[in-house]
């Protein structure tokens, strides 16, 4: 039976499938990994296909990593092989657009924004597949023994303007209750990571160990839904204070070289204390994990508090307002009352006007004329690039957490660095208290004061990823490009020395080896060269804002020359079509929906189980139990992690009554999704307003027809319960 709920875990058929209504476009999702050191290249293949009877034009949206860099951007177009290339961004899109209009197959890649990558599929003929593959680069980073890898699946409903925040409409995300994506994981952990402890908090995965390297994947192997980052913590007791690799450039006397940095940390400083101020989101995306997690957080930064030090927490969603007074002292009894107001918030705020709560609070001092560091809790889920250059002039530092299945880590991240302050990334399932204890402590720790190297070669360029906000216990990637040594073997030592502020001086050394194995490069590139060019790419939309201006000439011939896309450049590849095969350069537009991100306000739960109230000092926690589900004369779904059916009513504004109520029928048996279908059909009729929307609502309607033939007794158990909650309302 195709399900306007499917399960998180298992394939199951969209609603969208009915007779009548356009079929899912995306139909496979692959991505592999391998992590060397702390280089990271994944792969991600998305398979297309038009199942309609007229030629089609599809657009996805999907998120990727902060950091990302786009090595290569293959396609497989029915049987002929189609490989892109960079260019000029408006060339690229002219391109598309005269090849669509001329009856050609056109594939187009652009960057939508920070962490954002579009891709339009022009011309899909009638049973037509087109299989993408993308590979990027990536550097990882150790904080305090754990690397957190992170493949991002969805993209949750973000608050505010796409347009203001410089996306098309066809590359604003859109999300679907219906909508329903699987894909397949696999990675492969090698080099200095080999021996690492790996664990995945987001999803149940196997490990096999293999002397060369450890691959994991799903647990049985099968396909997991896109409905949270894939996240993978890998962790070591005492990881390398310093790696280092080098290629020989494409053309040139020369060679680039990559230094990986983590300084030892140091002792917490400030022990006259410090001024926090704590800014949560409870708006209403947070509702349900996110702002169970936040909760979790605030309790664990309060326990860090330490007499000296002073505080103040506040909330925001559409407006703000002060939980606490505006500047308490660490004491057990102001710590005590905040803990209590923290157990009354609740994610009922409306939207996330982020920047009208966080730049006066930046500005905010205590008595003592303290200016103070911002943590802030939220999912950052917010379409408000401009943000990050508002709080780098408002002065202060912002520390960041990132809560949920789906949370907006680009723009977290841009915030934090560019601040000088730090981000973490707490999934449900992890243990909150342990890594919130560990980025509040950073706080206080001693930042890196200065930070020199000494290459082996004479440098012509150097670039670090990060400026500011470097603290001990993190890394930092310096890259160069040194004169000398095009060929043969390249060695040498480098040295690294690294003062803090508290004045602890370290100095290490690491030797050079070739960087093997990592593929990458273009003719007039290597893949280290593309990282440093990447870097500096990244860095002039960070510091100048440019991602909405006038092409930037310069910068665009570096893309251009690197093969990288930027907000200047795109991706494209054109299949010429033989005459008898060309359209008429009218295609159906087909918009890939974004799952709902489980947990995302209120709808599922990625921390699946039974919550247990009996002991529990601050409110809910979570026993990670499955319940016992007694077979019926239906089949019952339990699918832990995802988004069930019963648990998507209160979205489509089902009276709570009727979720109780149809919660009685599954129990006894019938089957849910069924019975929630019948459900909304049911209520339809009756006239009451569901957030369905136009098309959900008609997919309903369809859908419920077979349904109820198939099921009369449980179609009339249910139209008996919507005609008595009727009645009890008149």
């Amino acid at each position: 039976m195709n399900s306007p709920f499917p399960a998180s875990h298992a394939a199951a058929p969209v609603l969208s499938c009915c007779p009548g209504l356009p079929a899912p476009v995306l139909e496979a999702v692959s991505l592999k990994a391998v992590l060397d050191d702390l280089l990271a290249q994944v792969e991600i293949r998305q398979v297309f296909a038009n199942r309609e009877t007229g030629p089609i034009e599809a657009t996805y949206t999907f998120p990727v990593p902060r950091g990302a860099t786009l090595l290569s951007f293959t396609a497989k177009l029915g049987a002929r092989d189609l490989a892109g290339r960079i260019m000029p961004a408006p060339q690229a899109e002219d391109s598309y657009e005269e090849a669509v209009a001329d009856g050609d197959a056109a594939i187009l890649l652009q960057e939508a924004s920070p962490g954002l990558y579009t891709v339009s599929v022009g011309n899909l003929l009638p049973g037509e597949t087109a299989a993408l593959t993308y590979r990027y680069a990536q550097l990882q980073y150790w904080q305090s023994g754990t690397l957190r890898f992170a493949l991002p699946t969805v993209v949750a409903p973000r608050y505010g303007d796409p347009a203001q925040a410089g996306l098309q409409p066809h590359q604003a995300p859109q999300g679907d209750l219906f909508a329903h994506h699987e894909a397949e994981f696999r990675a492969s952990i090698r080099g200095a990571l080999l021996d690492a402890e790996i664990t995945c908090p987001t999803h149940e995965v196997a490990v096999e160990r293999r002397p060369d390297q450890a691959v994991i994947s799903f647990a049985d192997g099968a396909t997991r839904a896109m409905d949270r980052d894939i996240v993978l913590h890998l962790r070591k007791a005492a990881p390398a204070a310093a790696t280092a690799c080098s290629e020989a450039a494409a053309a040139g006397d020369a060679h680039l070289a990559l230094l990986s940095f983590c300084p030892e940390a140091g002792r917490p400083s400030a022990p006259e204390g410090r001024f926090v101020k704590i800014l949560i989101d409870c708006s209403g995306s947070m509702t349900g994990d996110s702002i169970g997690q936040a909760q979790d957080a605030l309790r664990r930064i309060l326990d860090s508090l330490r007499p000296q030090d002073r505080f103040a927490i506040s909330a925001f969603g559409s407006t703000c307002r002060d939980v606490t007074a505006a500047s308490l002292p660490g004491t057990p009894e102001a710590i005590a009352a905040a803990r209590e107001a923290v157990r009354t918030i609740r994610a009922d705020m409306g939207g996330t006007a982020l920047g009208a709560a966080l730049l006066p609070l930046l500005a905010r001092r205590d008595a003592d004329g303290r200016q103070g560091d911002v943590l802030l809790v939220t999912d950052g889920e917010l379409h408000d690039d401009a943000l990050v250059a508002k709080a780098r002039a408002a002065g202060g530092r912002v520390f960041t957490v990132g809560v949920g299945c789906a949370p907006g880590e680009s723009l977290l991240s841009r915030l934090s660095e560019q601040t000088g302050g730090a981000a973490e990334f707490v999934t449900p399932g992890d243990d909150i208290a342990a890594r919130i204890h560990r980025h509040f402590q950073r706080l206080f720790q001693p930042r890196v004061a200065s930070l020199s190297v000494q290459w082996p070669g004479r440098v012509l360029a150097e670039r670090r990823d990060r400026e500011g906000g470097l603290f001990a216990g993190d890394t930092v990637h310096v890259l160069a490009r040194l004169q000398g040594e095009r060929a043969g073997d390249i060695a040498g030592e480098v040295r690294v020395r690294c003062e803090l502020a508290d004045g602890t001086t370290t100095t290490v050394a690491a030797r050079l080896r070739p960087l093997e194995g990592a593929a990458g490069a273009v003719p007039d590139a290597s893949l280290l060269e593309r990282l440093l060019a990447a870097g500096e790419l990244r860095a002039a939309v960070d510091e100048r804002g440019l991602a909405g201006d006038r092409p930037d000439a310069a910068l665009t011939e570096l893309a251009v020359r690197c093969q990288l896309l930027s907000p200047w450049t795109a991706c494209l590849m054109v299949a010429l079509r033989d005459d008898n095969e060309k359209t008429d350069g009218q295609p159906a537009l087909r918009k890939v929906p974004q799952m709902p991100a489980a947990g995302w306000g209120g709808m599922g739960s990625i921390l699946h189980g039974r919550m247990d109230l009996a002991g529990a000092a601050d409110g809910m926690r979570f026993s990670m139990a499955r319940p016992d589900v007694a077979p019926g004369r239906h089949r019952v779904l339990y699918q832990g992690g995802g988004l069930r059916a019963l648990e998507r009513l209160p979205r489509c504004g089902v009276p709570a009554g009727l979720i109780t109520a149809v919660q009685a029928l599954v129990d006894e048996g019938w089957d849910e999704e069924t019975a929630c279908l019948l459900l909304l059909a049911a209520l339809l009729r009756a006239g009451v307003a569901l957030t369905l929307g136009r098309d959900g609502e008609r997919r309903v309607r369809r859908q419920a027809k077979s349904v109820a033939a198939a099921d009369p007794d449980l179609a009339a158990r249910v139209q008996a319960l919507v005609a008595g909650h009727a009645g009890g309302r008149t």
